[in-house]
């Protein structure tokens, strides 16, 4: 669904390439999680953050560190994160 004039919602299919992947797991907040998602976590003293990133060629999701291209290591590709985690945004930057 969507709107086109931000008054009335329209169920026609928009022709895409791009895919938002659902990891199937949910945040603190019990939303899901989707490919392309920021989240945020606590480590030590310090609110964390990190984008999921579904790689297509591994056919697997991964946890990139905001910081810079980190593979966070806590992170079970079939159960989830291993520590609490929630959504704050959308990464709007997508790899061509």
């Amino acid at each position: 669904m969507y709107s086109i004039n931000e008054y009335t919602w329209s169920g026609r299919v928009i022709d895409g390439i791009q895919r938002d992947y659902c990891t199937g797991w949910k945040d603190l907040n019990s939303k899901m999680i989707y490919s392309g998602d920021i989240l945020s976590y606590k480590s030590k003293n310090h609110t964390m953050y990190c984008v999921v990133h579904f790689d297509e060629v591994l056919n697997k999701f991964q946890a990139l560190s905001i910081d810079g291209d980190d593979v966070l290591t806590n992170f079970d590709t079939k159960k989830g994160f291993t520590f609490p985690v929630k959504r704050v945004s959308y990464s709007f930057i997508q790899p061509l």
